[in-house]
C-alpha cells in the first residue's frame, strides 16, 4: 500500500489535483495505517496486554491454584496482541477518519512540513477538560488529526469547517478542495505537534531546525 500511496501523491497531491471521493477515503485508510502501525502504538498495547496477563495469572493462583486457559489467551496477547488487532484497529479508525472533514494543508514557498515515527498526530484543545481514559477519541468535536504527506503538504482531519478560519467560504473552498494554502506560523505550529508526538525521531527535509518546535507553552 505504500508503493500505491507514493504514485498516488506524486500524481495528485504534488500537483494539487482534485481528489475524488475514493482517493480520500483511501487516504484515511492510509493515514489509520500509519497510527496502527507506529512503534508507540505497538508499546503501548504491549504494556496493556502485559498488565491484563499478569492479572490473569494472579487470579487464577489465587482462586485456581495454577494458571488456566484464561491466562493461556492473554499470554497471546502478551506476546502478540499487536499483530491480533492491528487489523481491527486500522478499520475502527479508518471508519472515523472517513467521516470526518479533510483538508490537505499547503505550506507556503520557504516552508516545510516535518514528519516523525509516530506521523499521525491527535490533538484537542479541549483535552485538559475530559478525563485521561477517555482523550484521543475521534468522536469528540474538537479533536483534530494531523499526518504529512510530503514536504508541502499535511492531512488534517476534523468534524469542523476549518477554511472558515482562514476566511474562505465554502464555496471558495470548494473550488479548490481539499487543499488550503496556509502562513508559516500555522506551519510552525502544526510542526511542533508532529516534533512533540514523535516517539524517538522526526525528520526535516533539511539541517535546519526551528527553536519554535520544542517550546512547550501554548500547546
Amino acid at each position: 500500500m505504500k508503493t500505491d500511496f507514493v504514485a498516488y501523491a506524486t500524481r495528485k497531491l504534488v500537483n494539487n489535483l482534485p481528489l475524488e471521493s475514493e482517493e480520500q477515503e483511501f487516504l484515511g485508510i492510509f493515514c489509520a495505517m500509519l497510527s496502527a502501525r507506529a512503534e508507540s502504538e505497538r508499546t503501548r498495547l504491549t504494556e496493556f496486554f502485559s498488565e491484563l496477563h499478569d492479572h490473569a495469572v494472579a487470579l487464577e493462583e489465587y482462586h485456581l491454584g495454577a494458571a488456566g486457559e484464561g491466562s493461556a489467551e492473554t499470554r497471546a496477547y502478551k506476546e502478540q496482541g499487536h499483530q491480533l488487532v492491528i487489523g481491527s484497529m486500522i478499520d475502527s479508525l479508518a471508519k472515523w477518519l472517513v467521516l470526518m472533514k479533510l483538508v490537505v494543508f499547503k505550506a507556503p514557498d520557504g516552508s516545510r512540513f516535518i514528519t516523525s515515527d509516530d506521523p499521525c498526530v491527535r490533538f484537542n484543545p479541549d483535552w485538559a477538560k475530559i478525563p485521561a481514559m477517555l482523550r484521543g477519541g475521534l468522536a469528540d468535536k474538537a479533536v483534530e488529526v494531523t499526518v504529512p504527506l510530503a514536504p508541502r503538504h499535511l492531512a488534517y482531519f476534523s468534524w469542523n469547517e476549518v477554511w472558515r478560519a482562514f476566511g474562505k467560504s465554502d464555496k471558495e473552498f470548494s473550488l479548490n478542495a481539499p487543499y488550503l494554502s496556509i502562513p508559516a506560523p500555522i506551519v510552525d505550529e502544526l510542526n511542533r505537534r508532529t516534533r512533540f508526538y514523535c516517539n524517538a525521531a522526526f525528520v526535516t527535509q533539511t539541517k535546519e531546525l526551528n527553536p519554535f518546535w520544542f517550546t512547550v507553552d501554548k500547546m
